[in-house]
């Protein structure tokens, strides 16, 4: 137990069985065997697995290194082998591995506690070279019947290479998946392409299927304190119905969200926009001087509650805590929207400080219209609203 030992630690019941031996010759060659057991237990409430591990090698008296080890763990859900192999390379030395995991069936691992179903398959190989500290690796993977609550993939398979320096290796990674059901939408196939390093990579995307647009996505994404996104570009096609979204930055990070230069083509006139939070402010810039609902209802499979009309605006707006500034104007032609035809409508609303002055006009044919003029809308501090 070795809560015994330290008191911060947890609770464990954890037991080690084993032998180690050494040797040196008059030559001066060290030599040496392992053989552990690690009997498994429990670490707090989690279960730990057995496992063992073997090996051998030598030292010469050069100080040069020669050594294999097998780990071997025993989880019954998903049984792990690893063989490591140390040997000179270049005044210094080298460790190739093997790595091999490989699970019948998800649920049988008790540290999962039968939130994961399905199987799955791991392996990789690869050489470290401590020198220079460079690495050349592959890994493959392979799942299948993968269910976590209402979330579902037939299969997935992963492919990945990682070459050069240990700090910033180049990486290659391929993701498929198929049969895919996630927040109640299905999807035929999802592949995912990285070419580049652990912290800037070309990454490329696409989903098919039939409850949502297929969608072709690309962008240079950084890794560093936040998450940048260069030269995105989503391409969507639906029924015929195709847009193009393209941002030239977006950056994410320290509750900080900024998309630079946004525009949404294919669906009418061109819509731009530019966007900044921060977990006190909200700057907004977007205009299109005409989107056409009927496409927007194509793409995104609602034809049946928005039949048509176009929508245009102009919007440049800063809010933030003790108040706003800012305007927006809305313009709605001809739409259609369920049984209601040929509506219009035109709102203008302008903010500064905590005031608020809106026009606003929408008629619905047959059925009447609507007009608001307010010219003075000021929000108390206590966020009630005055009208004057």
């Amino acid at each position: 137990d070795v809560h015994e030992l330290a008191e911060s630690a947890p609770i464990t019941r954890l037991g080690l069985t084993g032998a180690v031996s050494a040797d040196r010759k008059p030559d001066g060659v060290v030599s040496g065997e392992v053989n552990l057991r690690f009997l498994g237990g429990k670490v707090g409430t989690n279960i730990v697995p057995a496992a063992s591990i073997r090996g051998s090698g030598s030292l010469s008296a050069t100080r040069q290194v020669n050594a294999v080890a097998s780990v071997v763990v025993d989880e019954p859900g998903a049984p792990t082998h690893l063989d490591l192999r140390v040997f000179p390379k270049a005044g210094s030395s080298a460790v190739h591995f093997d790595l091999a995991a490989k699970s019948i069936d998800l649920d049988r691992v008790p540290e999962l506690r039968h939130a994961l179903r399905g199987s799955f398959g791991v392996f990789a190989t690869g050489e470290l070279d401590v020198g220079p500290m460079t690495i050349a690796g592959q890994v493959r993977g392979a799942a299948d019947g993968i269910v976590q609550g209402a979330t579902r993939v037939e299969s997935a398979t992963i492919e990945g290479s990682a070459e050069g320096a240990i700090a910033a290796p180049r990486i290659d990674l391929a993701i498929r998946a198929r049969g895919i059901v996630a927040g109640g939408l299905h999807f035929t196939s999802a592949a995912v392409d990285a070419h580049g390093s652990t912290s800037a990579a070309h990454v490329t995307s696409s989903v098919r299927g039939p409850d949502a647009p297929d969608m072709d996505a690309s962008a240079d994404i950084g890794l560093g304190h936040v998450v940048s996104v260069d030269a995105l570009r989503v391409a969507l096609a639906r029924r015929g119905q195709r847009a193009l979204v393209t941002a030239r930055k977006v950056v994410v990070g320290g509750g900080d969200v900024r998309v630079d230069d946004g525009r949404v083509e294919g669906i009418g006139e061109p819509m731009t926009v530019s966007l900044a939070t921060t977990p006190g402010t909200l700057r907004v810039l977007a205009a299109t001087r005409g989107l056409d609902l009927a496409s927007v209802a194509r793409l995104a499979s609602i034809e049946k509650n928005l039949k048509g009309g176009t929508l245009s605006f102009d919007t440049d707006l800063r809010l933030q805590h003790q108040g706003a500034e800012g305007r927006m104007t809305l313009d709605l032609k001809q739409a259609a929207l369920g049984t209601v035809k040929d509506v219009t409508g035109h709102v203008e609303v302008s903010l500064e400080g905590r005031r608020v002055a809106a026009k606003a006009h929408v008629e619905a044919s047959g059925i009447g219209s609507v007009e608001v003029d307010a010219p003075k809308v000021e929000l108390a501090s206590g966020e009630t609203m005055s009208v004057m």
